[in-house]
């Protein structure tokens, strides 16, 4: 395909010179079909060719189109160089997008790779703690209904305490699934959004959190979602890690897209030895996942910032 597409521009370029633009832009087709396909070393030859070889179709265009009164010799190689340095450009910038292209398809699919494992990892947890914590409650409590069943006609005193000690055990049981409900998804999140949750997640850090929204609409379940959870995380991180003595978060709706910052005036932290914590990725991964950014800014001895933002795309 390479060798077809330069030989019909040199072709192009010599018996139709009236058209050697368009035999240029014929060579650029590879850069732009092919290159994305091919490896590295194969993109930077195919781009190392095309530039040569544009410059030398536009000289042979334009030479060609004096040959018939008194060729342009200098005038040809003069639009010749300029060619190739258009087009080297133009291939440079096509190198830096499918170079940024691939990492950033890279990102994703490990950011998705993480997610699975942790979604897998999160409902494995859920799982134990619905048969180590929850299930056991209910469980007793229908040993317990059986046993005041049994008793009811010989012992009716005993059977009546038996089932007056079950209401704590029924109250502890729906606490219980209560707190394990709030971990999977929180109610006032679906409820109020991040404008009712944010501020009560505040209230539960032993530091003083201060919460400011300013413009916030109903998001995508998602995008609450995202924000919600790693504000949460962020938060936490700072009331265990900090050592400060104030949170601040900041949530705001710019038009274009939601942006939310967590600072504390705390320690901060070393980022290149704790860059690839399970938190700090996974915080990442959850607002790439909805298009968005995520930035970590730990200055030692100035407090830690996090600042991330989503897309206008995902709000409604």
């Amino acid at each position: 395909m390479l060798l077809a597409n330069w030989g019909v521009a040199l072709a192009l370029a010599w018996f139709s010179p009236l058209v050697a633009t368009v035999a240029v832009l014929a060579l650029l087709v590879p850069l732009l079909v092919v290159a994305e396909h091919l490896p590295g070393p194969g993109r930077s030859v195919v781009g190392a060719l095309t530039v040569p070889l544009s410059g030398l179709v536009a000289f042979l265009g334009e030479w060609r189109r004096g040959a018939e009164d008194e060729p342009d010799t200098a005038g040809a190689v003069l639009v010749g160089v300029l060619t190739s340095l258009v087009v080297l450009v133009l291939a440079l910038g096509l190198r830096d997008y499918v170079r940024r292209l691939g990492r950033r398809t890279r990102e994703l699919e490990e950011s998705r790779a993480r997610l699975a494992g942790a979604a897998l990892e999160a409902r494995r947890g859920i799982e134990r703690d619905l048969h180590d914590g929850a299930q056991q409650r209910p469980a007793t409590l229908a040993v317990d209904l059986g046993r005041a069943n049994r008793l009811c006609e010989d012992e009716p005193a005993r059977a009546r305490e038996i089932v007056h000690g079950l209401q704590s055990q029924l109250e502890e049981a729906i606490r219980e699934l209560r707190d394990l409900a709030h971990g999977i998804y929180p109610p006032l999140l679906g409820e109020r959004g991040l404008d009712g949750a944010l501020p009560a997640a505040a209230r539960r850090t032993t530091l003083p959190c201060v919460v400011e929204t300013r413009g916030l609409r109903r998001y995508g379940p998602e995008t609450e979602a995202a924000a919600y959870f790693c504000c949460l995380e962020a938060m936490h991180n700072a009331d265990r890690h900090s050592g400060g003595s104030l949170i601040t978060v900041v949530a705001v709706d710019e038009g274009d897209g939601l942006r939310f910052t967590v600072a504390d005036d705390g320690a901060g932290f070393d980022q290149a030895a704790v860059g690839g914590s399970h938190g700090l990725t996974g915080m990442r991964d959850r607002i790439r996942a909805v298009g968005g950014e995520l930035d970590i800014v730990s200055v030692p001895g100035e407090g830690t910032r996090v600042e991330g933002v989503l897309p206008a795309p995902h709000a409604r």
